[in-house]
């Protein structure tokens, strides 16, 4: 469905699924945060599908929530986690750590009664820049070498 993604990742990481289950936007509120997006769609499986056993285990569930992703990076899923896209495996843990980053930020402002949104010219611009190479790359490394000295 989308020739430019080249790894996707779903997970059920504790900091989105308070977005999933509530149904609460998930919008960029940081400048790596703008990784995600502007839009960050909601799926949920019953609309297509009625109730189910909520796992995307048949190809018509798989192309469902290829649609839901349209164009967009990230996209939640009702009451299951987040599936990530990405152009490379790097940018795709990039943009999967920092939307969780995010959804924490997120929920720790909303705590204090507001949040200041980012305009969409800081959404482009911020996640433009955060996208490059350089960003993207220093913190694959240091991810990297983090998982190597915990496997030691």
């Amino acid at each position: 469905a989308r020739p430019d993604v080249n790894a996707v990742c779903h997970h059920h990481a504790r900091a989105v699924l308070p977005f999933c289950i509530s149904g609460v936007e998930l919008k960029p509120v940081d400048h790596v945060g703008a990784c995600m997006g502007a839009t960050v769609p909601f799926w949920d499986q019953r609309d297509e599908f009625g109730d189910t056993d909520m796992i995307v285990g048949k190809p018509e569930e798989g192309a469902s929530l290829a649609r839901a992703l349209g164009p967009h990076w990230v996209v939640l899923m009702r009451r299951h986690g987040a599936t990530v896209a990405g152009r490379s495996l790097p940018e795709l843990v990039y943009r999967a750590i920092h939307s969780c980053r995010n959804a924490e930020l997120q929920q720790q402002a909303l705590a204090l009664g507001r949040i200041g949104a980012m305009t969409p010219g800081e959404i482009e611009k911020a996640g433009a820049f955060n996208l490059t190479e350089r960003p993207v790359m220093r913190a694959w490394d240091y991810w990297v070498r983090r998982a190597r000295k915990a496997d030691a």
